[in-house]
Formats: C-alpha cells, sequence, structure tokens
C-alpha cells in the first residue's frame, strides 16, 4: 500500500541515526503513513508491517523522535525538492 514511503522513513531515520542526530523530528503529508507506522496494528502486508516495525524500532531509540502531520501545502519545498531529484534520476536513466 504504502511500501516507498514506509522505505524513504526507515532510510531517513537510518540515516539519522548513524549520522549521531540525538533530536528529530519527521513531518508527514500523508496522515495515513502516520497512522500506520504509530499503531501497534498488524498490518495485511507482511512487507508493510516489517517496515512498520523497523520504524517503531528506531523511533524508540536512544534519542528524541517526534513524528507529525504536516499540511502538504505547508510542505511544497520537500515536495519541490523531490520532484527535481526525481527527475534528475530520471534523465540519468539510459
Amino acid at each position: 500500500m504504502r511500501i516507498a514511503e514506509l522505505y524513504v522513513i526507515f532510510h531517513g531515520l537510518c540515516i539519522a541515526y548513524d549520522a549521531g542526530y540525538m533530536e528529530i523530528i519527521l513531518e508527514l503529508d500523508s496522515r495515513v503513513t502516520l497512522n500506520l507506522v504509530m499503531s501497534d496494528v498488524q498490518h495485511h502486508h507482511t512487507y508493510n508491517a516489517a517496515l512498520s516495525s523497523q520504524i517503531v524500532r528506531l523511533y524508540h531509540q536512544d534519542w528524541i523522535a517526534d513524528f507529525h502531520h504536516a499540511l502538504c501545502q505547508s510542505n511544497e519545498c520537500a515536495d519541490g525538492l523531490a520532484k527535481h531529484v526525481a527527475s534528475t534520476l530520471d534523465a540519468l536513466k539510459f
């Protein structure tokens, strides 16, 4: 369902944790994904459940991690940057 979003969250948290950040704020513009990550309910798709549990494991590490919902309008900069990176990667494909 939201495998790509979950993978990006997981990968970003791994990078931040490995870099030694002690306080992070994760803002998601998808309330569905935020609820999926923060709920204890088992999910229908095994891969979603596995990624969600890994994200929750990282959330509970020895740092301060806050997850918040952000409106899409307030996240325009991140959306623009993501689209730019995606278009750059598409241009590099052979």
